[in-house]
């Protein structure tokens, strides 16, 4: 009876973790969206979800190919990816709000 409260408790909490992964992941697309479309002065959609999907392939292959080390690991893993995470999404978006619009590195040539 106490195991099935457990195993009830575990599920609600990994259903939590998925539906929380999975806001934030849409969350932080569609605001990548509307900087792009708003940098670049054009809806580039396609390049926001092909480096969503490029990420997703990405972390797949380093899964598949470190899976022992990682799940050895298991929870310093998931607390570092947690903490980088918003770093990484603050520095890149810093750096591609300081380009100048119209500028090479952003892909856009002035007309």
């Amino acid at each position: 009876m106490k195991n099935e409260g457990l195993a009830a408790g575990a599920l609600l909490r990994a259903g939590a973790i998925a539906f929380a992964t999975a806001f934030v992941t849409l969350s932080v697309q569609v605001l990548v969206h509307r900087v792009v479309s708003v940098k670049l002065v054009n809806n580039f959609a396609f390049l926001v979800i092909s480096l969503t999907m490029l990420g997703f392939a990405f972390s797949g292959v380093v899964l598949s190919r470190w899976r022992e080390p990682l799940e050895a690991r298991r929870d310093d893993v998931i607390l570092l990816c947690a903490a980088l995470f918003p770093v990484a999404l603050i520095a890149s978006s810093w750096v591609f709000c300081s380009m100048p619009p119209g500028s090479p590195e952003t892909g856009m040539n002035s007309w």
